[in-house]
């Protein structure tokens, strides 16, 4: 039998890893001049394909994908105000 905990502690796990990513995020969000804005780039490694749980690996993709983008957005930026 299962005790409740038990059942939890994935997703206790994965939320705990994912708040390290977006408070990465965060961080690099508020200094977008440090590398192109992708200067914690090992947090987001260490935890790549480490997510057990649906909920927080789809969470982790919106967030990957919303870094991609804004940092794609910044280097064109930064490509456009070096010229």
């Amino acid at each position: 039998m299962q005790r409740e905990g038990d059942a939890a502690a994935p997703l206790v796990k994965d939320l705990d890893k994912f708040d390290m990513i977006l408070q990465a995020d965060e961080y690099e969000a508020n200094e977008p001049e440090r590398s192109e804005g992708r200067f914690l780039q090992e947090f987001f490694d260490s935890t790549e394909s480490v997510f057990k749980t649906e909920r927080v690996k789809r969470m982790a993709a919106a967030l990957r994908e919303e870094r991609q983008a804004r940092t794609a957005a910044g280097t064109k930026n930064g490509a456009a105000n070096s010229q």
